[in-house]
């Protein structure tokens, strides 16, 4: 089944690409008070909201951090026991110091801070004494550390200008584990799973939202997915308002897309069971304005199209799929038989992007296929 895009449009504005972007960087600034006394200003909205866009021809996605003077800072590693820990691998990052186009080609603009430490962190080894140093322009900070079964992620705020060192607390493997299962109870590879948490609306902290930290596909023997940071990169936080964690199919279309929750600090030693559908295919074509498949770098994101004149908060609601394309085509295996998509290809080095809507196929198994044209 192929489908030319309901009324592919070029978007001038990319406010959507932006707020993906804003979100990851906040994300990764996300904390609070920790027993250390190292906070950072939570995350208390769903939306953020972006910045005023460059003048002339400057790119937001190419737009640079403001320049700030780097300065060595050293960290420890300790075990759980308050010992140094040796030979631990630390992964650190400025988040001051991203850019949004370098984070759109590591994650997309995802706010998968696992994914981005991996990428675009710098990696060091520590000494006997537990230490290695880092350069920091003193913003938001986002660490991990790794010692065999033992490790820790954490987000810390703006350096104090007294702070002398900052200090990562090896802890037990925390994982939380996730498996997709059909209806007969069969493990499914290949399905994409997310890590997701909840927070209040800016403005009306009584109504709450799901937004997906990190997605990953279950594989191996037993077709399952492993987040080894069950927060994801969102610093701890209590009492009313603090955030609730979960897993979900991030499959668009999913009739109920509420995930299953689970105690990060607590998670639980087996796998969390996720039963899935039948599912369909889903490739977009990306066509020049004369008809040709083009190759550019750019990410295909398709999502469900929330039904117009509904007042139903999970109408449309749910995961976003995301795909690089290859060779002009981008193919999507998670998608539910009969769901209406809205897809957007957001080039990784334009100001533009490319909408177009349709729908998935019919049965499961089946495929379809949408073609998006852009401009030459």
């Amino acid at each position: 089944m192929r489908h030319l895009a309901s009324y592919p449009k070029r978007c001038a504005s990319t406010a959507g690409r932006t707020v993906a972007v804003a979100l990851a960087l906040a994300v990764l600034a996300v904390g609070c008070s920790s027993e250390e006394g190292e906070s950072a200003a939570p995350m208390g909205s769903r939306s953020a909201a972006p910045g005023p866009e460059p003048e002339g021809d400057a790119s937001p996605s190419e737009a640079a951090p403001a320049t700030a003077e780097m300065r060595d800072f050293p960290l420890q590693v300790l075990m759980p026991n308050g010992e140094p820990a040796n030979g631990a691998r630390v992964r650190f990052i400025d988040t001051a110091t991203i850019s949004p186009a370098s984070l759109l080609r590591a994650t997309g603009g995802e706010p998968d801070a696992d994914k981005i430490l991996e990428v675009l962190g710098e990696e060091k080894i520590t000494d006997r004494e537990g230490m290695t140093t880092f350069q920091t322009s003193g913003g938001p900070l986002l660490a991990s550390a790794s010692l065999g079964q033992l490790f820790v992620a954490q987000p810390f705020a703006p350096l104090a200008r007294d702070a002398e060192v900052l200090t990562l607390k090896l802890t037990a493997d925390l994982s939380v584990r996730a498996r997709a299962l059909d209806r007969d109870g069969l493990a499914l590879d290949g399905i994409p799973i997310a890590l997701c948490f909840e927070v209040g609306l800016e403005g009306n902290q009584d109504v709450r939202s799901w937004i997906d930290l990190a997605v990953r596909e279950t594989n191996g023997e037993d077709a399952t997915v492993r987040f080894r940071d069950p927060r994801g990169g969102v610093g701890r936080m209590v009492g009313e308002g603090a955030p609730r964690f979960g897993v979900r199919a991030a499959i668009p279309g999913l009739a109920d897309p509420s995930p299953i929750i689970f105690d990060p600090d607590a998670p639980p030693n087996e796998p969390i069971d996720i039963v899935v559908p039948p599912l369909s295919t889903f490739v977009v074509e990306v066509l020049s304005a004369s008809g040709q498949l083009t190759d550019i770098d750019a990410d295909v994101i398709i999502e469900a199209e929330a039904r117009r004149g509904t007042s139903n908060q999970r109408d449309g609601a749910g995961s976003r799929l995301r795909a690089r394309l290859r060779d002009g085509r981008a193919t999507l295996h998670s998608v539910v038989p009969g769901t209406l998509l809205r897809v957007t290809v957001q080039p990784l080095d334009s100001t533009a992007s490319f909408e177009g809507v349709g729908p998935s196929a019919l049965k499961a198994g089946g495929t379809a296929t949408l073609s998006v044209s852009i401009d030459d």
